[in-house]
This record gives C-alpha cells, sequence and structure tokens, in this order.
C-alpha cells in the first residue's frame, strides 16, 4: 500500500491522501461528511460533498484520480447521487441502491450507478412507530438487518 486516504477533524471536515513512500500529504477536498464508503465492486471512495450549504452531494473519487497533482475542488470529482436536504448518512444496499432515514420515514434510490435518473422514493415511513428523528443508518451486508441511530429532541 502506497496511498491511503483519511476524514479529517476538525470542522469542516476533509478528505487528505497520504503518499506512504514519499511521506507527501495533500488535501483531497474540503467540506465533506462524515459518511463515506469504498465500494470494491466499483474502485471508487465515495464521500459526501457539502461544498454547496443547500445541496449536499454523493461524489465518487476513483482510485485513478489519486494519480493525478493535488486535486483540491469537490467539482473534480463525478456526482453520483443528490441527498435528502439536510442529512448526510447513508448506506448502500447489495445491488447499489442508496437508503436514507430523512423526515420520520426511510427513503430508497434506486442503484444510481445504472440508473441515473433515479428519484428518491419513500420505503418506510417509521412515523407509525413514534420514530420521528433519526441519523447514522447501516445495513448488513446481506440486506437483512437495518440499525439507525433514532432521538427525541434536539439532535445529540
Amino acid at each position: 500500500m502506497n496511498e491511503w486516504i483519511s476524514f479529517e477533524l476538525p470542522e469542516p471536515f476533509y478528505l487528505v491522501r497520504h503518499k506512504v513512500s514519499s511521506a507527501v500529504t495533500d488535501t483531497l477536498v474540503n467540506r465533506v461528511g462524515r459518511s463515506f464508503y469504498y465500494l470494491k465492486n466499483k474502485n471508487v471512495l465515495v464521500f459526501v460533498d457539502k461544498s454547496d450549504s443547500l445541496n449536499w452531494r454523493i461524489r465518487m473519487l476513483d482510485k485513478n484520480q489519486l494519480s493525478s497533482p493535488t486535486p483540491s475542488e469537490p467539482e473534480r470529482y463525478p456526482v453520483l447521487s443528490d441527498l435528502l436536504p439536510g442529512d448526510e448518512d447513508y448506506c448502500f444496499m447489495q445491488d447499489g441502491s442508496i437508503l436514507m432515514f430523512h423526515d420520520g420515514a426511510i427513503h430508497k434510490k434506486q442503484n444510481p450507478f445504472a440508473l441515473k435518473d433515479s428519484k428518491w422514493e419513500l420505503m418506510w415511513d417509521m412515523k407509525p412507530w413514534s420514530i420521528k428523528n433519526g441519523y447514522r443508518i447501516s445495513l448488513s451486508p446481506d440486506n437483512t438487518l437495518l440499525a439507525l441511530v433514532v432521538y427525541s429532541g434536539e439532535k445529540p
């Protein structure tokens, strides 16, 4: 392993590339969200771009982009999907679809890798169970278990 990427604090969070052989570090992108994934089957790192405070997006960083000089603008990385307003936590299903919790419900976007024009759809309304506020969503690898951090009152 000659390179690795870290998510760094303080806010606004940023992604940093570390080149082991040359002991060089450089910032890849500023103002990123806390949810990011390396998708082995796609060979991309996906991350939340929060550079536009009103329109957060999931962007893709391909391994080939790391060999170029220091990239620093989020526009350099292709957009995979928009996010639901004000929320940054998401997870992937086996088929590449994305799940998010927003406004008391789980929403799903059909695989945006294959369906570029897919839209967010309501999947499960959780309000009947008095679940209105949540974040940090995760799905088991076999897609049979869903974990969601829920809270009442102000977001912790």
